[in-house]
């Protein structure tokens, strides 16, 4: 199970530019050595899975709440406000079509007729949430102010505060979202074709994230 954000296009590439972080490091240097094993024989049959960003069950809410998205909404409603980007997307993946697809991709590998260095981007095809929708959906205040923005988190945001873990990300213009790319999900599509077709993050899937985060205290 690698990371979305190393697709290109249709084909398998990695990306060093992609890799943000430490973590992101790891995944691209675990696809280079499995790409090899699999170029030289090693490995009898190898399928790469790429999830986008991995967000709340779309039908309970329910998700990680100390992880980076789920900080970023339960803080920003504490606030009532959020800074906005049309040109920025929150790409938003919901866990039960990740797990579906890690599920339907082991049992295609299991089988005889699986053809080998079968990659599964599995990401969010609508890619039409930018921060200003999210923003909306969530009837939070829309902050246009980079400075104003930044302003607000120093005045408001405390070591109670869901935000405060993420402050050294948050006062940099380089952590809101990246800007949608083309990402070739055809054999993901393909793959779960008998399934369920995901569920597009909305208004009513942010109200259930929002209900489910709310009965928790995601202070430090």
């Amino acid at each position: 199970v690698s990371l979305e954000a190393f697709a290109s296009g249709s084909d398998r590439c990695l990306h060093p530019q992609n890799c943000w972080s430490g973590y992101a490091i790891s995944k691209r240097l675990a696809e280079a050595v499995l790409w090899h094993a699999d170029a030289t024989g090693l490995v009898p049959s190898l399928a790469v899975v790429r999830p986008g960003y991995i967000s709340a069950c779309s039908h309970t809410g329910a998700s990680n709440r100390s992880d980076y998205m789920s900080r970023f909404i339960k803080g920003c409603c504490d606030l009532g406000q959020m800074y906005t980007s049309d040109e920025a997307t929150c790409e938003m993946t919901p866990v039960e079509y990740v797990a579906t697809a890690v599920a339907a991709a082991l049992q295609q590998l299991l089988s005889s007729s699986h053809p080998s260095g079968v990659t599964y981007n599995v990401c969010d095809t609508f890619r039409t949430l930018s921060l200003a929708k999210l923003c909306k959906h969530l009837e939070l205040e829309p902050v246009t102010s980079w400075s104003r923005w930044v302003r607000i988190l120093k005045d408001n945001v405390n070591e109670d505060s869901p935000l405060f873990p993420l402050l050294p990300l948050l006062t940099k213009r380089s952590f809101v979202f990246s800007v949608a790319h083309d990402v070739d999900t055809s054999s993901t599509e393909t793959l779960l074709s008998q399934s369920p077709r995901m569920h597009p993050v909305n208004k009513e899937v942010l109200d259930r994230v929002r209900k489910f985060l709310s009965k928790d205290n995601m202070s430090k």
